[in-house]
Formats: C-alpha cells, sequence, structure tokens
C-alpha cells in the first residue's frame, strides 16, 4: 500500500484562511457587544467553523482576544508601513511609520 499523498500547501492555506475568518468574526462581535458578551460559539458561528476549532487554534477566549488585538495592530502598522513608502521623504517616512 502506497502513502496517502497530502497536500499541505492546501491545508495551510485552509488554516490561515479559517485563522482569519474566526479573527474577523472576534474583531466584528467585539466592537458590537464588547467582549465579556462575546462567547466562543458566537464566533465559532460566525467563522463559521466549530468552536472546537477556535479553541484548538487560540486555546481560550482570553487567546482568542489577544490574537485580535495583535491581529489588528499589525494591520495597523502595515498601514502606516504603506503610507510611510508613498511618502518621498525616506526621514518623514521613518517618524511616520514610528509613531
Amino acid at each position: 500500500m502506497s502513502p496517502r499523498p497530502y497536500r499541505l500547501g492546501q491545508r495551510a492555506e485552509t488554516t490561515e484562511r479559517n485563522r482569519h475568518r474566526i479573527l474577523e468574526a472576534a474583531y466584528e462581535l467585539i466592537a458590537e457587544a464588547g467582549f465579556h458578551p462575546v462567547s466562543v460559539d458566537a464566533v465559532a458561528d460566525r467563522a463559521g467553523v466549530t468552536r472546537v476549532t477556535v479553541y484548538r487554534r487560540f486555546g481560550s477566549k482570553r487567546g482568542l482576544f489577544e490574537a485580535v488585538s495583535s491581529h489588528r495592530m499589525d494591520q495597523a502598522k502595515l498601514a502606516r508601513l504603506d503610507q510611510a513608502r508613498a511618502h518621498p521623504d525616506v526621514v518623514e517616512a521613518l517618524r511616520g511609520f514610528l509613531r
């Protein structure tokens, strides 16, 4: 019997897509209702995954919240970096990025 061929690239893409959907769903729900009223079940439902997937990926509701915060900060940094790249003055661009 030959080994079953795995498509790790496709699996990794699905994992990353689910992670993004979970983070976006959690962000939307927290923005609507605040942190405490939001349940992992509600996040999973909105993201179209199971609660087991959320817990497996983030460990806890707090872990999910920390990941959402980190994800949003990363997005803000990237947006500022894009703005800095568009600026002709390198020194001013770096100052803008570091603010």
